[in-house]
């Protein structure tokens, strides 16, 4: 295998949207462990997933406590069964990453400080 060497050194410190992302992929694989232990019949406590009356599973995501608006009013994405829950956090840890969630991430951050500053 060949080295390829590169001039970059590591940054000191990551701007905010990098920041936001890295703390909602936290959030996101913590969820992916939530959920196999819920398939495994444990207790899944501070899972960002629940079952409706129906027997759909519902998702949201949070930034914080903060739950994060996904489309204009909508704050869940609705899975028919885990697997489709699974596959719902895949995509949206990816769309994470592509920075398609970083307004919404924006509007939550800002909320979550205008509330530490109004103490």
């Amino acid at each position: 295998m060949a080295l390829t060497f590169a001039a970059h050194k590591k940054p000191r410190t990551l701007d905010r949207v990098s920041q936001r992302r890295q703390k909602i992929i936290t959030g996101i694989d913590q969820q992916v462990a939530l959920l196999d232990q819920h398939r495994q019949g444990q207790s899944a406590k501070g899972a960002w997933f629940w079952r409706g009356d129906d027997g759909r599973y519902f998702l949201s995501i949070r930034y914080g406590r903060t739950e994060i608006e996904l489309a204009k009013g909508m704050y869940s994405i609705e899975c028919a069964d885990l697997a489709a829950l699974d596959e719902a956090l895949k995509e949206v840890r990816s769309m994470v990453l592509k920075g398609k969630l970083d307004e919404s991430l924006q509007k939550a951050s800002d909320t979550l400080r205008a509330k530490f500053k109004a103490d």
